[in-house]
């Protein structure tokens, strides 16, 4: 069972850029960014009530994010959620 949205990621050109378009939209700001060299990536983490959006910009051109942006463009990428038990969520 599903418990909540833990985050959604959005894969971006520019971090920065999307940190200034969802502050000047919503108010928001990043809780914190961080550098993710293992997956090619910088992310800027926005935290809205108990879920996280999370904007991924590409570090590693010949990563995952990277060749996701050059064929399908900028825009959602992922949803993460919690669970109580991933085991026996993936068994049923």
């Amino acid at each position: 069972m599903i418990k909540r949205v833990d985050h959604i990621a959005i894969a971006v050109n520019s971090a920065d850029d999307a940190l200034s378009v969802f502050d000047n939209l919503f108010g928001l700001k990043a809780d914190h960014i961080e550098e993710l060299p293992d997956q090619g990536v910088k992310a800027a983490i926005v935290r809205v009530g108990d879920t996280n959006i999370e904007f991924i910009e590409p570090t590693d051109p010949e990563g995952g994010v990277a060749k996701f942006i050059e064929k399908k463009g900028e825009g959602f990428h992922h949803i993460c959620v919690e669970v109580d038990d991933i085991d026996a969520e993936l068994m049923s």
